[in-house]
């Protein structure tokens, strides 16, 4: 047994069972602080929010974990500017003060071999949209930096229906395609009346997603025929 155990130890460490170093980026911040963020393996974009205030909204795109460590304890980097009372700017500053920033961009873009912060331009003034995710050279900036949408209607047909969530897209463009994601509002017996190829309204916030097709929180859903 213990001869099995030392093969699939062995074994695991011959294959990169190990911590891939090309999903890690470690940042040294100050006074030993830094932070470390493991990304997820294969992915491009999978944004998500991770924190706001009154005047920023911070968004992880393809990370799997975001600490900060001071050697002896880590923390989340939530709990790390909750607890610790950190300004989310100074920390912003800490971090891009490690990258290389891209002034030729409408966006402020600042980034190393492995890691990436974007700040989008915005109308609001000082309130801004923050991205931290992998870097890499294709990534599609303007993907990222998203104008605010407001709500939108929107007719479609049902193209795929699943026990969680069904596609559809536009009747108007059929490039234009959504993944509605079932939430507690709706009435089961509105799904029990529903197939494929069955034409909907609805309405929805734009927002972030960025999964192809997105996925989105329909309201006010209505069949048509």
């Amino acid at each position: 047994m213990h001869k099995l155990i030392l093969c699939l130890i062995i074994g695991c460490l011959m294959t990169g069972c190990q911590r891939n170093e090309n999903l890690e980026s470690i940042l040294n911040l100050e006074n030993n602080i830094q932070l470390e963020t493991i990304f997820k393996n294969n992915c491009e974009y999978d944004m998500d929010i991770y924190y706001q205030n009154e005047n920023n909204r911070l968004y992880l795109n393809c990370v799997d974990s975001i600490d900060i460590s001071d050697g002896q304890t880590k923390k989340t980097l939530k709990e790390y500017i909750d607890k610790e009372d950190v300004d989310l700017n100074d920390l912003l500053k800490k971090i891009t003060s490690n990258l290389s920033s891209d002034t030729n961009n409408e966006n402020d873009i600042y980034k190393d071999e492995k890691i990436m912060l974007v700040s989008c331009s915005t109308v609001d003034g000082d309130k801004k949209d923050i991205i931290i995710g992998k870097s890499k050279n294709d990534h599609d900036i303007k993907k990222f930096c998203l104008p605010p949408q407001h709500t939108l209607k929107v007719t479609a047909i049902i193209t795929e229906l699943y026990e969680d969530d069904m596609i559809v897209e536009s009747v108007n463009d059929s490039k234009d395609k959504y993944n509605i994601t079932r939430i507690s509002t709706f009435e089961k017996k509105f799904f029990e009346n529903l197939m494929v190829g069955t034409i909907i309204t609805f309405s929805y916030n734009g927002s972030k997603d960025l999964t192809d097709p997105p996925k989105i929180r329909a309201t006010d859903i209505k069949i048509i025929k």
